[in-house]
């Protein structure tokens, strides 16, 4: 038994029980809650059971309030606690990098710097961090790549890594060192929240049997963890261990206010990204909140609670991204207590916009009414949902609330089943996220015209954009020239290359092609294998080469980091793209390169070559002027050649796929401006 010992005299009800039918039970004492010997019972029912388990638990003596400094996971996770310390990859044989945090009462952890003096601690996975808040006040909401320091200055770092006493950010600027004590809050830029989440239930199989449990205590954590895991000491201290966590974290379990369950398979829908599409007030209006009403407590509608739901007010449209491969979507709705026996709005849930008929309509919901069930609704193939909260106008009963007094919603335990077998195994991706060390030199010549040595790691890195590329095959216009429509190799001279399924992979020495160009417009379009090895340069690469001299890269950069020259789409060695528009590997990627061929006089160059490139139809260089032929770790030059050469494919010992690749004459122009 752990929820708890026997509840104080005359305070009988104490714990509120939810079941997965709607039942709400009362009671005064829960025995066997993460007992491992037995599964929680109540009056000798056993709760957990497929369709009958337990939803959710709420200790109505305590309160839940969160205030800084505390550390936020892209899960929803959340952990009070001061940051004291960074462990980079590599450092005191760490596998992967994490930060330190002293824990607030009443959690616990052990001491993990042996002979150095600290706290004890908790070691957090740094790539799985969301937001720190280092003082004692934080934004309203997540800004990713966003961090204000103690000084009053805010920066926007294009990437933030973790060193043992603080961060380094790269800017425009520069690079900035910054120590922890210096830290007022950081924002992480991009993180994977939809994955995070599905993450929780692929790692520990959570199914009925086996819950993914969420805690809320005293003070403000939020904990994450499959029920098998979770062990009891003495009758009161739990211990659990968080996904993100690399040891156990403790607590006593009086301070636990909430307890959620859910089968592996399931999203809690309020977790996921999501944007405002519409709002509009007649007299109020409260912005919608996650995991809490729009007034900030939790989520109370007649009889049903929960800290896990949506906060709504007429009238608003929200969207919310769903994960792929989602099934079915259910929830709870209703107006929340504060509304009292007042209130009438309307709600409805839609597929991906609000258009047509929507998947489920509450009309004339009420405060003196009870929460009515939506769903199970079918969402197979939307990619968002839309909460729609409206006044309920027209039709409205007599006696309600007119225009929006009141129309305080509650979407209650909002949620999304996916296909399991389509839950992703993120251990890969999640340890290329944010790089402790990015390679490069700072021994190499400063390039031309800036401040940054080739190959610099401190370089800044291009910013993360949206591709506007599907993946799909480009159609060689009227009066191109197809080299490879997937067919044969007539047009290439390595024949070595492997051939299938119209594309040719690389294997062993450059592809060639056999006719030569000077100025042209070249689009390809290439693949990246999932899986391969290394980081950074480490994980090879190719390239493709205008007349065989003047590179643009072909590298992993949507989850592998290296220096800002040496990118995906680079002149290498050169400039950087403008912006990173990379697909992740196992997507088909494009390059549509416009290029203008230099000019010799003799020995003597009279024009520099230029070029414009679009990844993933995303614009990356616009008419760049070429410093010389693509070299490593020295500069640039020119050397005299004649007005056409081949169009090379390089290949470093990784097996990139091409396909559909065609010229035809350059038609825009470039050049000097």
């Amino acid at each position: 038994m752990v929820l708890a010992v026997a509840s104080a005299e005359g305070a009988e009800g104490r714990y509120e029980l939810w079941l997965r039918n709607g039942t709400r039970v009362t009671a005064r004492r829960i025995e066997g809650l993460f007992d491992p010997s037995r599964h929680p019972r109540l009056d000798g029912r056993e709760l957990i059971r497929p369709q009958v388990y337990l939803l959710a638990i709420h200790d109505t003596s305590l309160r839940s309030r969160l205030s800084g400094p505390y550390v936020e996971l892209i899960n929803g996770d959340v952990l009070p606690g001061v940051v004291y310390a960074g462990v980079p990859a590599g450092s005191q044989s760490s596998p992967a990098s994490h930060i330190i945090v002293k824990v607030a009462e009443p959690l616990m952890a052990r001491r993990l710097l042996p002979g150095q003096g600290g706290p004890s601690g908790v070691a957090i996975q740094w790539p799985l961090v969301k937001r720190l808040v280092c003082w004692s006040r934080s934004s309203r909401g997540v800004k990713p790549g966003i961090m204000y320091l103690r000084d009053g200055r805010h920066l926007a770092p294009q990437a933030i890594r973790l060193t043992e006493t603080g961060i380094v950010a790269l800017t425009d600027d520069g690079v900035s060192r910054i120590a922890f004590s210096e830290l007022g809050e950081v924002h992480l830029p991009r993180p994977r929240t939809a994955e995070a989440v599905l993450a929780d239930g692929v790692w520990w199989q959570g199914d009925a049997a086996n819950p993914v449990v969420r805690i809320g205590t005293t003070n403000g954590a939020r904990l994450t963890f499959p029920f098998s895991m979770a062990r009891v000491a003495r009758g009161r201290v739990l211990s659990v261990r968080p996904r993100w966590s690399r040891r156990t974290i403790h607590l006593d379990t009086r301070s636990i206010v909430w307890i959620t369950f859910r089968s592996g398979d399931e999203v809690p829908l309020s977790l996921l990204p999501a944007q405002t599409l519409k709002t509009k007030a007649l007299l109020h209006h409260g912005p919608w909140r996650r995991n809490r009403n729009v007034h900030g407590t939790y989520l109370r509608c007649g009889s049903m609670a929960s800290d896990l739901g949506v906060g709504t007010h007429s009238y608003s449209q929200v969207a919310f991204d769903l994960p792929a491969k989602a099934k079915t979507f259910s929830t709870w709705v209703g107006l929340d207590v504060a509304a009292g026996w007042g209130g009438c709005a309307s709600c409805s849930v839609y597929r991906d916009k609000v258009a047509g008929r929507p998947l489920w309509e509450g009309r004339f919901l009420r405060g003196s009414s009870p929460p009515v069930h939506a769903g199970p609704l079918n969402i197979a193939g939307a990619k968002r949902l839309v909460l729609v909260t409206d006044f309920a106008h027209e039709g409205r009963p007599a006696g309600a609330d007119p225009l929006d007094v009141r129309d305080f919603v509650d979407w209650l335990m909002p949620l999304v089943t996916v296909d399991r077998a389509s839950l992703p195994r993120l251990a890969d991706d999640i340890a290329h996220w944010m790089p402790d060390k990015i390679e490069g030199y700072t021994d190499t010549p400063l390039v031309p015209g800036t401040k940054w040595h080739l190959h610099d790691p401190n370089r800044p890195q291009p910013k993360r954009v949206d591709p506007k590329y599907d993946g799909k095959g480009v159609p060689a216009p009227g009066g191109a020239t197809i080299l490879f429509d997937g067919k044969d190799m007539n047009r290439w001279k390595n024949k070595g290359w492997k051939l299938a399924d119209g594309y040719m992979q690389a294997t062993k020495g450059y592809q060639e092609s056999v006719e030569q160009f000077g100025d042209i417009q070249l689009h390809v379009e290439w693949y990246i294998p999932t899986g391969m090895g290394g980081t950074g340069q480490g994980q090879l690469g190719s390239g493709v080469f205008m007349m065989g001299k003047y590179e643009i890269q072909i590298m992993n950069s949507y989850n592998n980091w290296t220096y800002a020259d040496g990118a995906a789409a680079a002149i290498f060695g050169q400039h950087p793209p403008m912006v990173n528009a990379c697909r992740p590997p196992g997507k088909w990627q494009s390059f549509d390169i416009y290029f203008k061929a230099p000019i010799f006089k003799g020995r003597k160059l009279e024009q520099a070559a230029y070029i414009t490139v679009y990844l993933n139809n995303v614009l990356v260089h616009d008419n760049v002027k070429l410093m010389g032929e693509t070299e490593w770790r020295k500069l640039p030059t020119y050397t005299p050649h004649g007005p056409k050469g081949p169009i090379l494919l390089q290949a470093m010992g990784s097996p990139e796929r091409f396909r559909n690749i065609w010229v035809r004459p350059l038609e825009k122009k470039l050049g000097p401006k």
